[in-house]
């Protein structure tokens, strides 16, 4: 999920362009600027960061290569690419998220290097969100230099594909689909061939997203084609679990493909015919028809392909056909108060939250549970969910009881199956919830704060993790507290030294609250709030009702349909075959035995 920030940010730095430097790559020179990033009071650091903004990775994805898998960029040697300015990002149906331009030529990343990097130095690369349909990867929300000044690691983001043009498919070889992920693993490609002419260690990678990116993450960790690329993982709300991520349903996802075909009068039933008249039209036309689709809350997003994703996620993990990764994983306390956000936008500056009553929750209910759509599942959800305390009362409100459920399922439950599968694989697993109310929310409008009411919701983490207060973003300044600012510094070092050495509590528990391994049957994790306890068992009742009881409730159900369906096509077979043959046999015997 993404947002459109006007945010205020506090800038108690020097951020300053100072010189150029040129880097040769695999792929040719570089030129890139150097910045002076200095804060004394919270990091205390001056440092001087070398930018590489723009780089090429792939051939720009336009003409014929548009609906295609990318191809590798060719050298550019002996011309110096010049590297000191943002690319466009990707194409997308509402450009007013992102700040900067956008066109199909996007697949660009940028790197940030520190002036101590020696050979060898750890590097982050940084996947964003956006639900596969918006976002990019310079925006000034994913700047890093504040995270490379903490923790003297190199930080690469990257572009990829988006919505229709990242994830049409026609299910067969002329349009395979999952183009963005393709963009993502050919990007990594890159950074594994190139990272050391920055110093960074090729070895020692590890990859974070939220949302999205997040689910991103965890789909390379699922897939053959990217094994070997990266060492370690953070997945912020988001992993492949997550009912949204993923298009297991290939059937579908052609027919949304056809949509826009025949929105776009493109309606040859040949593939190969199909592609070329989706290629002859114009991005503004096909953006256009992805805006419509998106209002329909048609979903363009990574599928099953058996090339990048040769199974479900499900059935990758079950099967233990995935790559072996240490991971830091976990979600937000209210996640679910986007969607009532998307439900009732005008509550967005509101001081207090909308009510929902009984019958707005139990009409809500099946427009949001996402798997499953049978009426005894529906109602052990309620029955799971709702206060009953509350439930005869008419004015009552059942509001965090849907918060609560979304979250759940949405996002919190399926990161903590990750994390078991993990856990129970041997891979080091770190586990967080974040339950702080930020000061300022990252859905504050037009420097008008968020309300509260909004809780600890989705995406707000990243004005901690990327540091917002030290970070220049848009032309104003983004308030936190002093409190939160030093909570922020102590984020980016949990997050750094995770990538460094694999832990978050880095070579010595110094002087930060120590970060628990997460394990079974001990189940810690590390709440994230300026206090920085650590607890047990999140949501251990919750997540054993989804993954435990919906599912056998479902498995029933089936059976239940199942033998429902046989005993109908029997009965219609006796009604209409067997009974008429009987009776036709009865009333022959009859005429041939009259007394």
């Amino acid at each position: 999920m993404n947002v459109k920030w006007s945010v205020l940010i506090l800038i108690p730095t020097i951020l300053t362009t100072v010189t150029s430097k040129t880097v040769t790559t695999n792929s040719g020179q570089i030129t890139g600027t150097s910045i002076i990033f200095e804060e004394n009071t919270y990091i205390n650091k001056s440092v001087s960061i070398d930018v590489y903004r723009g780089v090429p990775f792939a051939e720009p994805p336009v003409g014929e290569l548009r609906f295609k898998r990318p191809v590798e960029r060719h050298p550019w040697s002996p011309e110096v690419w010049n590297a000191t300015y943002n690319r466009d990002v990707c194409e997308q149906a509402n450009p007013n998220i992102v700040s900067a331009d956008t066109s199909e030529d996007c697949l660009y990343l940028n790197i940030f290097v520190p002036e101590t990097a020696l050979p060898g130095t750890a590097v982050m690369v940084w996947i964003y969100g956006g639900a596969f349909l918006v976002g990019g990867g310079s925006e000034p929300e994913y700047d890093p230099r504040a995270l490379v000044a903490v923790g003297d690691v190199i930080v690469v983001t990257v572009n990829y594909r988006l919505g229709i043009y990242g994830f049409l498919t026609t299910g067969d070889d002329e349009a395979p689909g999952n183009y963005g992920m393709l963009d993502q693993v050919l990007a990594l490609k890159w950074i594994q061939n190139n990272i050391a002419a920055f110093n960074g260690d090729p070895n020692n990678i590890t990859l974070f997203g939220q949302s999205a990116g997040g689910a991103s993450v965890h789909l390379h960790i699922l897939s053959p084609l990217s094994h070997g690329l990266f060492q370690r993982a953070t997945m912020e709300s988001g992993t492949a679990l997550c009912a949204w991520a993923v298009e297991l349903d290939q059937d579908n996802a052609v027919s949304t493909g056809r949509r826009v075909g025949n929105l776009l009068n493109c309606t040859q039933e040949n593939s190969a015919e199909f592609i070329t008249c989706l290629q002859q039209k114009s991005t503004t036309a096909i953006t256009a028809v992805q805006l419509q689709l998106m209002l329909q809350f048609v979903q363009f997003r990574p599928m099953v392909d058996d090339y990048f994703l040769p199974k479900s996620p499900a059935d990758l993990i079950k099967s233990l056909e995935y790559q072996p990764t240490d991971i830091l994983i976990g979600t937000n306390h209210d996640e679910g108060t986007a969607f009532v956000l998307s439900e009732y936008p005008d509550y967005a500056l509101r001081k207090d939250p909308p009510d929902m009553p009984l019958e707005d929750f139990q009409t809500m209910l099946p427009k949001y549970v996402r798997e499953y759509n049978s009426a005894q599942i529906l109602d052990a959800i309620e029955y799971q969910y709702l206060d009953w305390t509350t439930a005869d009362d008419p004015t009552a409100s059942h509001l965090d009881d849907f918060v609560q459920m979304t979250t759940d399922q949405d996002f919190a439950c399926p990161a903590i199956e990750v994390s078991r599968a993990h856990a129970q694989r041997g891979d080091r697993v770190f586990q967080y919830e974040m339950t702080h109310i930020p000061s300022m929310s990252v859905f504050t409008i037009n420097q008008k704060r968020g309300p509260k009411w909004l809780g600890a919701t989705h995406c707000e983490e990243l004005q901690y993790v990327f540091g917002w207060n030290f970070n220049p973003a848009h032309d104003r300044r983004y308030q936190q507290t002093d409190e939160e600012i030093e909570m922020s510094v102590q984020f980016m070092r949990y997050w750094t030294n995770f990538a460094k050495y694999g832990d978050p509590n880095g070579l010595s528990n110094g002087i930060y609250p120590e970060w628990p391994l997460f394990t079974i049957p001990n189940l810690e994790y590390k709440e994230l709030t300026t206090k920085m306890e650590n607890k047990r068992a999140l949501r251990a009742e919750s997540c054993s009702f989804w993954r435990n009881g919906v599912r056998k409730l479902n498995t029933y159900v089936d059976d239940l349909n199942n033998l429902q369906e046989d005993w109908s096509e029997n009965y219609n077979i006796w009604k209409e075959d067997d009974f008429a043959d009987w009776k036709t046999e009865f009333n022959n015997h009859k005429e041939n035995n009259k007394c």
